[in-house]
């Protein structure tokens, strides 16, 4: 009988340390959860971050064209005056 009041005795201990584990492991995934979140949040800002750097980088390959043009139109320039300098 004693030994049944001990074996009773460490299964209510098992089961007190069990409930602590579910309560830690439920806290946990509340925290994983508002991490989920954040990192949702971080993923929409990032991929409004690469829709800016894309414009960015039209607008780049633009004044790039721009500059060859200008560049190209300055030598027809200076070909000309050179050759009206002749």
């Amino acid at each position: 009988m004693q030994v049944l009041k001990e074996d009773v005795q460490v299964l209510k201990q098992d089961v007190r340390v069990l409930k602590e584990d579910v309560q830690v492991l439920k806290q946990d995934v509340r925290v994983l959860k508002e991490d989920v979140q954040v990192l949702k949040q971080d993923v929409h800002v990032l991929k409004e971050d690469v829709q800016v750097l894309k414009q960015d980088v039209q607008i780049l390959k633009q004044d790039g064209q721009a500059l060859r043009n200008d560049l190209e139109s300055f030598k027809i320039e200076v070909r000309t005056e050179f050759q009206a300098i002749r």
